[in-house]
């Protein structure tokens, strides 16, 4: 019986709760079963997700976001939030880093004493299990000194514009609004081996902002929608499209939109038509409908399937051969799977927790897996696994709540999240966030050294070919001033 008693004793203190060898009491029934890392464990990944798992199912009212607490000697408490995992038989605690562990440095994850069980029990004493970081080693976290300003801004502040980039290397910026509603009708190319913006001699056909942009499989950019000004404040919306060729540096006017509208979503299918889905119109009321244009005709024509709800200001990202998922953009808590063969929008699942999103960012990893972030008041990131429409919560939130920021795939399992508005504490975000795939929920979400001199929102930002990214434009804080000029490069390794 000693014998017996030793060796639960020491599977209580592997897993965290104390206790010595030798003979004495039971263990509680109620304790921490085993741990990832397990106690003692040495070179823990710098970003590895923790996992607690109690001997049976947890009471989700007694976990709170510190109900685990991580600590570093030298440092004090490392940022992440815990979290219960309903899965299974509820026995599951999460708690997710939203900054890395110091390298080669003793932590101690630490269970608060007030969790409790289904039937009733508490933990009683809080547990601990100590591990060890792995020595630092580069994850692909970008640093402050990798932002840098451009050579050369814009000529036109603008904000709610597009960049689009283009075949040869450079990239096209359209529209906007330069201050208040007024909008441009001015065109400029930046070009990367200059570093710097030129202005066209061409100009658009119509002047717009917050319209929809997109390259064509030819090489040319299409232009449709948007907004702009009859009179000081008086806006209306355009059903206007035209096409930008590289090789005139012009514009061309093409089919018009059925329906007008502005904030709508884009995609190029498989076949080289083009699709483009809600939207608001000019009685400002949000869309629920999508339109395709011909490339041989020009023309455009109502898509057959109707969408799961009104969005404006939504994200469409592919999401296997000839479906997209459709995000946010809506009152609507769902997603939509849009299956171009089929002609149908399906709606989706309610992820956990979720809120309603305008202007959130999202992309594929090279997985093929979608991942959605911002938009809402919590900013709260969204993970779908290849293949599988299925949303769900990563439990690891952006930093901040992030509105009209911009989110660009750096590396293909990095996702690159810069500026926003936050509604939440309304101001202006100059911070950056990365999402990073993997992990028991999809995903992992870092905050960054990166800072903007200023707030960035309703900027762009545009993968170039050699792998920086170029951010331009922006709303001015101070809305009485004109929009931003300025140009930033992120130089990524």
């Amino acid at each position: 019986m000693p014998a017996l008693l030793a060796g639960l004793a020491l599977l209580l203190a592997g897993c965290g709760g104390g206790g010595g060898g030798g003979a004495g009491p039971l263990p509680a029934s109620f304790r921490v079963l085993t741990s990832t890392p397990a106690a003692h464990s040495v070179n823990v990944a710098r970003d590895q997700v923790i996992t607690v798992r109690m001997t049976e199912g947890v009471q989700p009212s007694s976990v709170t976001s510190t109900s685990i607490v991580v600590t570093a000697t030298g440092v004090g408490v490392i940022a992440g939030t815990a979290s219960h995992i309903p899965s299974g038989d509820g026995s599951e605690l999460r708690w997710t880093p939203s900054e890395l562990f110091p390298g080669a440095t003793d932590h101690v994850i630490t269970v608060s004493a007030d969790i409790a069980s289904t039937s009733g029990q508490r933990l009683g004493t809080a547990a601990t299990i100590p591990f060890r970081s792995a020595p630092d080693a580069p994850i692909g976290i970008p640093q402050a000194a990798d932002l840098r300003a451009a050579l050369g801004g814009l000529s036109v502040g603008r904000q709610s514009h597009r960049a689009t980039l283009l075949q040869d290397g450079r990239v096209l910026v359209t529209g906007g609004f330069t201050q208040n509603s007024a909008v441009t009708d001015v065109a400029e190319v930046f070009d990367p081996t200059q570093d710097r913006f030129f202005t066209l001699g061409s100009v658009l056909g119509r002047g717009r902002a917050a319209h929809a942009q997109v390259l064509l499989p030819d090489g040319r950019v299409l232009i449709c929608g948007g907004r702009y000004e009859t009179a000081p404040g008086v806006f209306a919306v355009t059903d206007e499209t035209e096409i930008f060729d590289p090789a005139f540096l012009s514009f061309q006017p093409s089919g018009r939109l059925n329906t007008g509208r502005y904030d709508h979503a884009i995609v190029v299918l498989e076949d080289g038509r083009v699709l483009v889905s809600g939207g608001t119109n000019s009685s400002r009321l949000d869309l629920d409908d999508a339109e395709v244009w011909n490339p041989a005709t020009g023309e455009w024509s109502v898509f057959s399937g109707q969408m799961a709800a009104r969005r404006a200001t939504h994200a469409m990202v592919p999401f296997g051969p000839n479906r997209f998922l459709v995000l946010g953009g809506s009152v609507a808590l769902y997603g939509e799977l849009l299956d171009i063969n089929a002609g149908t929008f399906t709606a989706t699942n309610v992820p956990a927790q979720e809120g309603q999103r305008f202007g959130p960012v999202a992309a594929n990893f090279a997985s093929g897996a979608a991942i959605l972030a911002g938009g809402d008041l919590g900013g709260r990131v969204v993970y779908a696994l290849a293949g599988t429409p299925f949303l769900q919560n990563t439990g690891s939130n952006l930093w901040r709540p992030r509105s009209y920021a911009t989110g660009t795939l750096i590396a293909p399992d990095r996702f690159f999240v810069a500026g926003g508005i936050d509604f939440q504490n309304d101001f202006f975000d100059g911070t950056c966030d990365i999402v990073i795939e993997g992990g028991p929920t999809g995903s992992r979400t870092f905050t960054t050294d990166v800072r903007f001199p200023t707030g960035m929102a309703s900027h762009t930002a545009t993968l170039l070919d050699n792998g920086n990214v170029m951010f331009c434009g922006g709303l001015n804080e101070n809305g009485l001033l004109p929009n931003l000029k300025a140009t930033y490069i992120l130089e990524v390794d």
